[in-house]
């Protein structure tokens, strides 16, 4: 198969590698070409430079079957999940805007196996408003295949504060929490975490959510967040209180006049 080079410079040539079938290495030559014109014929010439190893290695290219989670805030830094095929060493994964693909960015890899890998998300490359993505692996870092893995950034999602935030201990009540940003379309994965403890949340609104806090917390102060992936959780500017539970013992008068 030949594969025409283009000319960069006195040092430096480029060319495209053909399509193969075939998965390994194959070497490769730099030929030249000369015309003749009496008689008309074309002459390839072949450059034998001993010290140059001319192997070019044919590889299966990445793909990326899933991603955990679907969606994060815009601003970036969530650890997101890839599953599917990355061969012997860490791909370079890449994010497309889909209204804009000229805005890229690009994730750091943690490369776990060749099935698995973690990314380090970027911030979106549309902005803090967020929007969709594809994502793309490559394993040389200049070849990307023509489909990938759709992917959303939302809006950073802020919470304010929440109410009740003084409880008995042991009581297991609901609390309400609000804020801005807490979407719409991704309330299956809305989460509440009290302190270390971490329990389904309830979308009320876009900016209103609840949860039942675990009936088993004791005496004590604790942070509260929300999140709308499972990964990234936005914290509450102040903490839970929870006091001790109130024990009725007596009351003092029994009995009094009937004017009140």
């Amino acid at each position: 198969m030949l594969s025409l080079a283009n000319v960069l410079n006195d040092t430096l040539l480029q060319c495209k590698s053909p399509p193969s079938s075939y998965i390994g290495p194959v070497h490769f030559k730099l030929l030249l070409k000369t015309i003749l014109s009496t008689p008309p014929q074309e002459i390839w010439n072949e450059f034998n430079d001993t010290a140059f190893k001319a192997i070019f290695t044919y590889v299966a290219a990445p793909r990326i079957a899933s991603l955990t989670p679907s969606s994060a805030i815009a601003a970036g830094e969530t650890a997101l999940e890839l599953h599917g095929y990355f061969g012997k060493e860490k791909p370079m994964i890449r994010f497309i805007s889909r209204t804009n693909p000229s805005l890229i960015t690009y994730g750091v890899t943690e490369y776990h196996s060749s099935s698995r890998v973690l990314v380090r998300l970027p911030q979106s490359p549309d902005g803090n408003m967020g929007g969709t993505v594809t994502v793309e692996a490559s394993n040389n870092g200049q070849d990307f295949p023509s489909e990938g893995m759709s992917f959303t950034y939302t809006e950073s999602m802020w919470v304010k504060g929440f109410d009740p935030r003084i409880v008995p201990e042991y009581s297991g009540v609901s609390l309400v929490i609000f804020g801005e940003n807490f979407g719409d379309n991704h309330a299956d994965l809305l989460r509440c975490k009290v302190g270390e403890d971490v329990m389904t949340a309830f979308w009320v609104g876009p900016n209103v959510s609840s949860c039942h806090i675990p009936n088993h917390l004791p005496v004590g102060n604790y942070s509260v967040s929300l999140s709308m992936n499972k990964k990234d959780f936005s914290l509450a500017p102040h903490q839970l209180h929870v006091r001790p539970s109130i024990t009725v013992v007596g009351a003092f008068p029994m009995y009094g006049p009937s004017f009140g």
